[in-house]
């Protein structure tokens, strides 16, 4: 059986604010308002952000 090679991967709120240098409240804000620079995905009452789209957002932010 072949495993898939493009798996989308998640970080938690926690994980997503530390990696963007953000207080963990930000993150619910944009989620809640849909105002950020990326949404995250709703499962049952978490929140889980695309760890592509957080690194992208990193990488942007260092660039800049």
């Amino acid at each position: 059986m072949k495993a898939r090679a493009n798996v989308e991967q998640f970080l938690t709120t926690i994980e997503a604010a530390e990696l963007l240098r953000l207080k963990p409240q930000t993150l619910r804000k944009w989620a809640c308002k849909k105002s950020g620079p990326v949404q995250p995905r709703r499962v049952t009452t978490r929140l889980l952000w695309s760890a592509d789209e957080i690194r992208k957002l990193t990488a942007s932010s260092v660039a800049a």
